[in-house]
């Protein structure tokens, strides 16, 4: 029978000896420092440029993270999580960064949704956020492409409990990383598009305070309020696509930006929207907590947030992955009943709502 896999199975607590740990430690950087590598293409993903310098291009502008940063730390995935040797706490210059793009780039092609002075109070045009779009994509990418090359080479290296759970998961198909250079291709094309209502906006609002949390990406939902399938996670049809939704916290120093939008011919989201539309603002942000933690391990926070780590709420969400550990002989469809269950999204409300002012009484 399917279960959904967690990430503790695979680092259980205090079950690791000091070789086990250093082993681990190591496979992790020799994973890492060969995708790396490996994985920086010879020209500019966005203007074809070998001339120009690389440069570590942020996830989330480094300006949101610098407004919720302690020291010039913010806290990670892993602050919560706790997988052995892998740190919790990034600087600002190293947090959610990737290497794809030219330095000139980074610099022109997302100023207008990085400036944040320039938002009004009327919803943002096709052009902020097609570059918002292009950005996640760049991400996901980026993401696809280590996955691709540093989790075979990890697998040599490691010698760990539970890696018949471990094996399948870091054996990922090429898939991913192809469909990813799609919609990265899609989405710069679009950038010099003169389109209008090309996105559904269900969220746009600017909030009176540094919110102690940052992300920005597009995330794939399998489910939303009423057990409908928004994406079918198992479907192996090449004509099959993923539809993706992009949310954005934007932190800044007094104030902070709120943004939800996804293609409007992605239909499949119709009754997601029509019931987020209907939530109340402090729900809906605890709504978009929740499908972060759930389905994105590429958030920053402050580490001014009181308790989160001990939460067991919390860690139920993060712990939580879209990766099945199933018999080969199991239906897709149980496998797709099971994660519709595990993706509810009426379980939101159970989370802390530190999306909330913190400076205010709850």
């Amino acid at each position: 029978m399917a279960e959904i896999f967690r990430l503790e199975e695979l680092f259980p607590e205090n079950t690791l000896t000091k070789e086990q740990n250093i082993n681990f430690h190591k496979s992790l950087s020799m994973g890492e420092s060969f995708a790396k590598k490996n994985v920086k293409p010879h020209n500019c993903l966005i203007c074809n440029s070998s001339k120009n310098p690389f440069c570590n291009s942020h996830s989330v502008p480094a300006r949101c993270l610098r407004a919720i940063a302690i020291n010039g730390e913010v806290k990670a995935f892993n602050g919560l999580v706790k997988i052995p040797a892998v740190d919790g706490d990034k600087g600002v210059n190293e947090a959610g960064t990737f290497r794809l793009i030219c330095r000139k780039c980074d610099d022109e092609v997302f100023k207008d949704y990085e400036t944040f002075e320039k938002y009004t109070d009327k919803k943002p045009a096709d052009k902020i956020l097609h570059e918002i779009a292009l950005k996640n994509y760049l991400k996901y990418y980026h993401k696809k492409a280590i996955e691709e090359k540093a989790f075979p080479k990890m697998i040599d290296n490691l010698q760990m409990p539970n890696m018949n759970i471990l094996e399948p998961i870091l054996n990922p198909g090429n898939r991913d990383k192809k469909d990813a250079f799609k919609l990265l291709c899609e989405a710069k094309k679009l950038l010099n598009a003169n389109t209008s209502g090309y996105y559904r906006i269900i969220e746009y609002r600017k909030l009176p305070y540094t919110c102690p949390f940052a992300f920005q990406g597009s995330i794939s939902l399998i489910t939303g309020f009423d057990g409908e399938t928004i994406n079918d996670v198992f479907n192996n049809d090449k004509k099959y696509d993923l539809q993706d939704i992009h949310i954005c916290i934007f932190s800044e120093k007094d104030y902070s930006y709120i943004i939800v939008f996804y293609k409007n011919h992605f239909k499949r989201y119709s009754q997601f929207a029509k019931y987020y539309t209907k939530l109340n603002p402090d729900e809906r942000l605890q709504l978009l907590l929740f499908i972060i933690l759930k389905y994105s391990e590429d958030y920053f926070y402050s580490a001014n947030i009181q308790n989160i780590a001990s939460d067991p709420i919390v860690h139920e969400a993060i712990t939580t992955t879209t990766m099945m550990i199933c018999n080969s002989d199991e239906e897709e469809g149980a496998k797709l009943k099971k994660c519709l269950r595990e993706y509810d999204l009426n379980n939101y409300k159970k989370l802390p709502n530190i999306l909330l002012n913190q400076q205010e009484p709850q």
